[in-house]
């Protein structure tokens, strides 16, 4: 049996070993594999970058700076009083545009008793009409701009396509009584229900297209009142559903990179009050 004297030389001898492996663990650089009893464990710096090499063989850092881009466009963007009237509006920016350059953004303040009633133009800075679409490319529905709304509009080298940005459009569903609810994004990035009856299985429809950034909110009330059934697209943190409130409101964000293929579903409230 060893000695006590040889026991703590053992031990001083591990301590001094198991010190060196997390030293080199902790400030090898980004190729080290450090071998363990446990097996081969990489070095923070490698972790760091195998993470960010799968990140961007996915997409994801290209796809998440396209929707920051375009999030920090549209809020630098100039924003003006309109002028014109109903389906004729028009934008006088303090420092005037001298061409219309495919990308270019501006933030516009439609006129009072000025609802669009069907197909809508722009013309900014005197440079000449130019007809207002959505994101899909059709002429805007009757009341799709609000009187007083401020709205992002981005030239796209032929027309101005428009988002409601800072107005969002609500889909009020109210009661859903069970079945299927369908969440058409098409009526609004700002959704309210309530669960009640039997279950509910949500659907999700017409999301912009798969090269655009695309969500919407969900305020739900009493949606663990009854079982919900979300579509299989959403993927969930840690891959579960969460629980909702049996009575109360849930805050749920969706977001969607791919056209709706993949949903990221999250609570940014829950039982809010």
């Amino acid at each position: 049996m060893p000695t006590l004297q040889e026991q703590l030389e053992a031990a001083a001898t591990q301590l001094t070993a198991d010190s060196a492996t997390a030293h080199d663990i902790v400030h090898g650089d980004n190729t080290t594999t450090v071998t363990t009893e446990g097996g081969p464990v990489k070095s923070l710096a490698k972790l760091a970058t195998d993470l960010e090499t799968d990140l961007t063989s996915n997409n994801v850092i290209s796809q998440v700076t396209a929707i920051r881009d375009e999030v920090l466009a549209a809020s630098t963007s100039a924003y003006v009083d309109g002028g014109g009237v109903a389906d004729a509006y028009t934008a006088t920016p303090g420092t005037a545009w001298t061409t219309y350059s495919a990308g270019a953004w501006i933030r516009v303040k439609i006129p009072v008793t000025s609802d669009n009633t069907g197909a809508a133009t722009l013309d900014v800075s005197g440079l000449g009409v130019k007809a207002i679409k959505t994101r899909s490319g059709a002429d805007p529905t009757a009341g799709d701009i609000k009187s007083g709304g401020i709205y992002a509009f981005q030239y796209d080298g032929t027309n101005f396509q428009f988002v409601d940005t800072f107005s969002e459009r609500i889909n009020a569903i109210g009661s859903i009584g069970g079945g299927v609810q369908d969440i058409d994004l098409t009526f609004g990035s700002v959704v309210t229900a309530t669960v009640d009856t039997a279950t509910t299985t949500f659907t999700f429809s017409n999301p912009t297209a798969s090269d655009e950034g695309c969500g919407f909110t969900l305020i739900l009330s009493n949606g663990g009142s009854q079982a919900v059934n979300w579509p299989a697209s959403v993927d969930w943190a840690g891959g579960t559903a969460p629980t909702l409130t049996t009575v109360g409101t849930d805050v749920l964000v969706f977001v969607t990179v791919d056209g709706g293929t993949l949903w990221h579903g999250m609570v940014a409230s829950g039982d809010s009050q």
